[in-house]
């Protein structure tokens, strides 16, 4: 009842507007289009619910288009993953990659030099040292933890050819290993060598591939340490993580 009385009401108001909408198209242009619109409101409102209630067998029907919709677009969604999967997998599989941590860098005057290294660094502002942080951000944020000299995680990147950082050369004279490959630091010196289980593969691939790039990490060295009574200052010892894509 409520519905065909409402189904009429909008009907009546639709009629009314568009004849006031006539009546003030001669006098007010503007305002009879604003009445037409509430017009074609109502009588959009009255087709609506003119409109017969959808059977049982309509609803189950809607129903089923919707969930085989959704079905074909989980179904879409899932090829376009797996086809963005494949082509990362194709990707990769134009490129290698090799990781190894440096060796030897424990001897002091290596240890001097990559200290060196990280010193200019900063003077050079290409790092922030502490990330930047303040005695006072450190003891608000982070009591316990240590806050390294070196910000967390960042990475040197450069070409093996044309790097302005690192430089790998083979060492055949080295007495302790024919397969030796040394690791030096541009304008620096020698850091350490690849490990002994990869520098025969290292070798290979300085000799046979044309392009390729290194990330480069240094762990340790000056620290704080905030306990929530002093500031702790220490230094571990450095050490240097490469990898290198080909």
């Amino acid at each position: 009842m409520f519905r065909k009385i409402s189904k009429y009401f909008l009907l009546a108001w639709a009629f009314i507007f568009g004849v006031s909408g006539l009546l003030a198209i001669t006098t007010d242009f503007s305002s009879s289009i604003i009445v037409w619109i509430f017009a074609g409101l109502c009588f959009w409102g009255f087709k609506k619910l003119n409109r017969p209630p959808k059977t049982e067998e309509e609803k189950a029907e809607i129903r089923l288009k919707k969930e085989e919709e959704k079905k074909k677009k989980a179904e879409m969604k899932q090829l376009i993953k797996e086809h963005k999967k494949q082509m990362i997998e194709e990707e990769k599989a134009k490129h290698g990659n090799i990781e190894f941590e440096v060796a030897g860098t424990f001897v002091e005057e290596r240890q001097k030099l990559i200290k060196k290294f990280i010193k200019d660094e900063i003077k050079n502002e290409m790092i922030e040292a502490y990330g930047g942080l303040s005695t006072k951000e450190i003891k608000e944020k982070y009591e316990g933890i240590e806050v390294y000299e070196i910000p967390e995680g960042h990475i040197w990147k450069g070409s093996y050819k044309n790097n302005g950082y690192i430089k790998i050369e083979k060492e055949p004279d080295n007495e302790y290993d024919k397969n030796a490959v040394k690791i030096i630091l541009e304008e620096y010196g020698r850091i350490g060598y690849v490990p002994k289980n990869q520098n025969v593969e290292v070798a290979k691939i300085l000799e046979e591939k044309e392009n390729i790039s290194f990330k480069m990490e240094i762990t340790g060295g000056k620290y704080k340490l905030w306990d929530g009574d002093e500031m702790e200052t220490d230094e571990e010892e450095y050490g240097i993580n490469i990898k290198l894509v080909y």
